[in-house]
């Protein structure tokens, strides 16, 4: 009988996670709904002098976790990143940060190496298009992403997961 109680409670605590992790474990009755578009805002934070040491990136300091969408609208399947200070977009593998991502892992239309942020409305903007699944399944891809301070160099690392 203990080992029913313990198989029962490993499966709570497992379909717990999982909820918590799809994004309903705060209200089960309802339904998550993942986002096909992320827009994200960079902002440098500086020391006493110009350089930046920090960077807070928002919403949810730069991290999504989004669904792509079949018969995309404009707005959807994309990633944006703004910011008033011009940077640099590099993806990554989660566990080996100094890969790209595997082939046909991508997240989209990145490029291998840095993607350049492109001038917009008073500051720089960067736009990842999320690509469609390839098979019949559906698959999650993850990448970490890192964010260049092009006048510095220096770098910053949120993640991104993308189901598709």
């Amino acid at each position: 009988m203990n080992i029913k109680k313990h198989r029962l409670a490993v499966d709570l605590a497992l379909a717990l996670l999982f909820g918590a992790v799809a994004g309903c474990g705060s209200n089960p009755a309802q339904v998550a709904v993942k986002p096909s578009k992320a827009d994200f805002t960079i902002e440098f934070t500086p020391d006493n002098s110009t350089t930046p040491t920090g960077m807070a990136i928002a919403p949810d300091e730069g991290d999504a976790f989004l669904q792509v969408v079949k018969n995309p609208g404009s707005n959807d399947n994309k990633v944006t990143w703004f910011s008033r200070q011009n940077f640099q977009v590099k993806f990554v593998q989660v566990d080996d940060q100094t890969q790209p991502l595997k082939p046909g892992k991508e997240l989209g239309d990145e490029n291998r190496d840095w993607n350049d942020a492109k001038p917009k409305s008073g500051g720089w903007e960067y736009t990842l298009k999320l690509r469609q699944r390839t098979g019949n399944e559906p698959e999650t891809v993850v990448g970490k992403y890192i964010v260049r301070h092009v006048g510095t160099g220096k770098d910053f690392d949120p993640i991104l997961i993308v189901r598709r």
